[in-house]
């Protein structure tokens, strides 16, 4: 777990300072149900292929695809997952890329130019892609970003990683995302 806080950081120097993302939870006594919910409603079907399409556009630096990719999710999410992904993606904007990232930079400035929406899922694993983190691992990293800005209880961290680990791995048993270029599964 300690790894995965250190690529959290890495992606996202600012992670203590990120509210939520896209995952509200609700009272303490519904964190769990909330995150089930939030994987099977949200992450499975929106973020994840998302997150995934985002890290093969930036590891191929395909700058047109990263963009066409980040105004699809932009459609897919609803009104208030957009404006708190939106509000959490300006914290990643600015932050230096990757020594030699030229994509972070042209991304950063489709996104200032008002080309296409900065979301916090685009911008982290544009950092992530950037930074040479495996797929799994900048996954893994995503999810853990999202509990810990939705305020999960420390106690309930590897729990709530584990509810999510079942979507992660079916996404990375898909032979069509190797085969279309994409990153090793494990890291």
């Amino acid at each position: 777990m300690q790894q995965l806080i250190q690529i959290v950081y890495r992606c996202n120097p600012k992670a203590g300072a990120v509210g939520q993302i896209t995952w509200a939870p609700g009272p303490p006594s519904k964190v769990t149900e909330s995150w089930q919910e939030w994987v099977r409603l949200c992450f499975q079907p929106i973020l994840l292929p998302h997150l995934i399409s985002g890290f093969q556009s930036a590891q191929a630096q395909t700058l047109r695809e990263l963009c066409r990719a980040a105004a699809g999710l932009d459609a897919q999410l609803s009104p208030a997952e957009r404006v708190r992904s939106l509000n959490a993606g300006a914290a990643l904007l600015f932050q230096k890329p990757p020594r030699g990232d030229r994509v972070q930079e042209r991304f950063a400035a489709e996104v200032c130019a008002g080309s296409v929406p900065g979301h916090f899922a685009t911008l982290f694993v544009l950092r992530a892609a950037g930074f040479s983190v495996p797929l799994r691992t900048a996954l893994l990293a995503y999810l853990l970003q999202e509990l810990f800005s939705g305020g999960c209880p420390g106690v309930s961290v590897e729990r709530s990683m584990d509810l999510a680990l079942p979507a992660v791995n079916a996404a990375l048993g898909n032979d069509s995302i190797h085969a279309k270029g994409g990153a090793p599964r494990y890291g």
